[in-house]
């Protein structure tokens, strides 16, 4: 266990608390000076209070605001903080985490995929915002028949997304997680102290980009806007309803809840994002990339490439009895913003944070095809989107050093 083992001497041991220890004291205080009271015990404790105290401070303004987190220049588990409204990075805040790709972004905390062996995975969830208090938390193997091509990049994306339906920190027996995962994106849902994923049931057409929790729903959404519900079913005795390595007594029916659109150029999204807005409206994106030759020419003219061409953004409602969806296209977020990628997307009222630019969306770049190929994109997509003038701007722009990094994700404190 590690200590503050500064100054000890024979007549004080303070020194030796171990920082698990120290942390809940700290959650407990909130005035300045009991900080400087605290800082003056030794100088372990002084470091350790004085670290603690610009990070508790930070995180209490930001608190609920989405900041980008950033690779850094060296070392190469070094992560920054951007903040995105005012253009600078905090420098108090050097988050350590594991070199490669964070594969999803919930409630403050973070997503990254363990190779076990060739045909199964671990997702580790790591918040490096609740200080030494807050231990990862391991999941159990997450199982998948894998292609030759992705046994070598497992680690980085084995699994395309994961999101969480509520703080582990806060309701440590009643969260639940659904992964994406696999080249077509498959569906696997955890809930809270079980030991095993529900896989969900085999479909022809399955290869989702995205995938949310919704009042008391689970939604995923495909490439063609084929929206299906999926709800938690045991499995019949003497019937496989998904996989043959699946040991949980559930798996995930789905129910097709609005229809998928003809298959084809015209009709398809490189990406779809699902958002919940303040008033609990349920929003969805589709971002649409150039193709090759647009890049190509895009190349000979821009340093910066910027992959993506365009948003739409829909109004979704369910009817009466939530057995269908209708669509409806808009140019408005009444007055929000949307933050979209390999994160939890969310969806930000700009009336509490005023310099965010309304009816936008802030995205990073989450376009895995583009790194499975190994093609030279780095981090470079990254920006914001009027939806009301169709227009870019810039966002994070990342220098030539963090390009082969792992591209930045959109984090919300807590």
């Amino acid at each position: 266990m590690a200590t503050l083992a500064d100054d000890t001497t024979t007549s004080s041991q303070w020194s030796l608390l171990p920082y698990d220890i120290l942390h809940e004291i700290t959650l407990r205080i909130d005035k300045p000076r009991d900080y400087v009271r605290l800082g003056a015990v030794c100088k372990g404790w002084l470091s350790f209070v004085h670290r603690n105290f610009n990070q508790k401070h930070l995180l209490h303004i930001y608190q609920n605001n989405p900041l980008l987190l950033i690779p850094s220049a060296s070392p190469q588990e070094s992560r920054g903080l951007y903040n995105i409204t005012q253009g600078i990075v905090y420098d108090q805040f050097q988050i350590h985490l594991p070199h490669k790709r964070c594969c999803g972004s919930s409630y403050g905390w973070l997503f990254f995929v363990e190779k076990v062996n060739d045909s199964t995975m671990e997702l580790i969830l790591l918040n490096p915002f609740l200080g030494y208090g807050a231990k990862p938390i391991k999941l159990p193997p997450l199982k998948f028949c894998a292609y030759e091509h992705e046994v070598n990049i497992m680690d980085e994306y084995g699994v395309c997304k994961a999101i969480l339906s509520k703080d582990p920190w806060t309701s440590p027996d009643d969260y639940e997680v659904v992964a994406m995962y696999g080249t077509f994106g498959e569906l696997a849902h955890y809930k809270a102290g079980d030991n095993f994923w529900s896989y969900a049931e085999k479909m022809d057409r399955q290869v989702f980009a995205d995938v949310i929790f919704y009042k008391d729903l689970i939604l995923a959404v495909d490439r063609y806007n084929w929206i299906v519900k999926f709800t938690l079913e045991q499995v019949e005795r003497g019937i496989i309803r998904t996989t043959n390595y699946n040991t949980s007594p559930w798996y995930l029916k789905w129910h097709t809840i609005h229809e998928q659109l003809p298959f084809g150029r015209p009709f398809y999204a490189g990406n779809a994002y699902f958002a919940e807005d303040s008033r609990g409206d349920l929003l969805l994106a589709r971002r649409y990339y150039r193709n090759k030759n647009e890049l190509e020419a895009q190349e000979d003219d821009q340093e910066q490439i910027a992959n993506t061409k365009e948003f739409k953004v829909y109004k979704l409602y369910f009817s009466s009895k939530k057995l269908k969806m209708k669509m409806f296209p808009t140019k408005k977020l009444y007055g929000e913003t949307l933050f979209v990628g390999d994160n939890h997307s969310i969806s930000v009222p700009t009336s509490k944070y005023p310099c965010l630019r309304p009816n936008s969306i802030y995205y990073t770049d989450d376009y895995i095809d583009v790194y499975k190929r190994n093609l030279g994109f780095g981090t470079c997509d990254t920006g914001v989107f009027s939806i009301k003038h169709g227009s870019f701007g810039e966002n994070f722009v990342p220098t030539f050093s963090t390009k082969d990094k792992p591209p930045p994700i959109f984090v919300v404190p807590r």
